[in-house]
């Protein structure tokens, strides 16, 4: 079961202690995104990019399905394709 939180205009998903959870470190989720650990922060300052929780006193992670979804969301934004339209000579 999954929890719901509200954080800075997003809704975010709290796992339930019986789900499973991948954390997921920056290089990773450089990876995974293609942005770049300044644009990273810079996005999450904002609110527009899922916050990394806290592992240790140095390290950090994020949780591998809100990255995913931040991706799969991104994907649903893009415009779709133009169609082209063919027109005949004759």
């Amino acid at each position: 079961m999954q929890v719901p939180s509200q954080t800075k205009g997003q809704t975010a998903v709290i796992p339930s202690p019986q789900d499973h959870v991948v954390i997921i470190r920056r290089t990773e989720v450089e990876r995974i995104t293609g942005l770049t650990c300044h644009h990273i922060y810079q996005l999450m300052r904002k609110g527009r990019f899922p916050r990394q929780i806290h592992l240790g006193e140095r390290s950090v992670g994020w949780i591998k399905s809100e990255v995913l979804q931040w991706v799969a969301d991104r994907v649903k934004m893009r415009r779709p394709p133009r169609r082209l339209s063919l027109v005949r000579t004759s």
